[in-house]
């Protein structure tokens, strides 16, 4: 049996998060926009804003000697179901109400998903997105 009375509670710590940042981002220094990146590349390079009305584009930059890799910053911005986001990134995200409860969420660095289940985000969370391609600079 448990004596409940004798029970003492410490109290409880809240402690900030500490910032995380992607190891891409230790890598590469000189991010560049499409322009002055594609005049350096062989690679046929866009900005991918493909994911509208559920997740806004804010920015992309590109940066990369071997490999161009793209950063680029979404705002979660309307609800519903991302239609593109399976077809072209191999996962499917889903933009919920920004008081919704989230059950599956995205708060790793590096994604490794079930793909049997939705990438759920909030109304105005921001996503970035590194995508890498090509090997061949001029």
């Amino acid at each position: 049996m448990v004596d409940f009375s004798s029970i003492v509670w410490r109290a409880m710590e809240a402690r900030p998060l500490q910032a995380r940042q992607c190891p891409i981002e230790d890598e590469l220094f000189d991010w560049y926009d499409l322009d002055s990146f594609q005049a350096q590349s062989v690679e046929r390079l866009q900005i991918p804003d493909f994911f509208a009305p559920q997740l806004a584009h804010e920015s992309t930059e590109y940066a990369g000697l071997d490999v161009a890799v793209s950063r680029t910053r979404l705002r979660a911005s309307d609800q519903g179901v991302v239609p593109q986001a399976d077809r072209i990134l191999g996962s499917r995200f889903e933009v919920l109400a920004q008081n919704s409860p989230i059950i599956l969420p995205l708060k790793r660095v590096g994604l490794q998903h079930d793909r049997f289940t939705k990438i759920q985000l909030r109304e105005g969370d921001l996503l970035t997105l590194y995508i890498s391609q090509g090997g061949k600079m001029t």
